[in-house]
This record gives C-alpha cells, sequence and structure tokens, in this order.
C-alpha cells in the first residue's frame, strides 16, 4: 500500500512498515490505532457536569448579577482570553464548550462582564 509523506508524517512508524510490508493486515492495525486514539480523546474530553440543581443554581446567580448590573457585556478581547484560558482547563468539555465546574456554558459565561471563574482562574 503506498502511502502519502503527510501520512507517513502523522502515523507510527509500525503502522507505516505494516502499509509497506504486509498491506492486508495494515487495515486491521489501522482501525486498531484509531479505536485507540479515539478512547483517549473520548476520556481526556469528557468530563462530568455538576448535579442539576447544583448548576440551575449557578445559572440563577450568575444571570441575577447580570441583570442587576444593567447586563453588561466583556470586551470582545476579555471574553476571548478568558475562552482561551477555559480551553486549557481540565475542567472544560470540547464537544459542548462546558465548563465542568459550573456547568456553564462558555460563550455565554465568558462575555458576561462581571462573571467569575469557578476555579479562580479569572
Amino acid at each position: 500500500m503506498r502511502l502519502t509523506r503527510r501520512e507517513r508524517s502523522i502515523l507510527p512508524a509500525a503502522l507505516v512498515e505494516l502499509a509497506d510490508n504486509d498491506p492486508g493486515k495494515w487495515l486491521a492495525a489501522a482501525k486498531d490505532h484509531a479505536r485507540q486514539l479515539s478512547g483517549v480523546a473520548e476520556s481526556a474530553t469528557t468530563a462530568k457536569l455538576p448535579p442539576l440543581r447544583e448548576m440551575l443554581a449557578n445559572f440563577v446567580v450568575d444571570v441575577f448579577i447580570h441583570i442587576l448590573h444593567g447586563l453588561p457585556q466583556a470586551p470582545w478581547g476579555l471574553a476571548a482570553r478568558r475562552m482561551r484560558i477555559c480551553r486549557g482547563c481540565p475542567k472544560f468539555i470540547a464537544q459542548s464548550e462546558r465548563c465542568g465546574s459550573c456547568g456553564c456554558y462558555l460563550s455565554t459565561k465568558t462575555s458576561w462582564k462581571l462573571s467569575e471563574c469557578p476555579e479562580k482562574k479569572w
């Protein structure tokens, strides 16, 4: 089996060698490798959300403060910086862009000027 230069640079050496020497075994090995990678990615990005009651309480408090102060929005640069910090946090849930600590949707939480990170990162 002929692999492109890019495929050769991405795949582990063992898979490249199989593709060169035994194309029949290569497909099974590649599928196994993909399964392993998806398991790692899934476990790395799957964080648990807090209980519904706790998420609701967090949301109500944040909305109350946001409304009480006149719905202030964070400047775009501040919201983007907050989002970068969140994406680097181990509690970040990539599939839904939510915080695993408070359960909030981060595109909204980071854009509200007075909201705070429950992990005190911003």
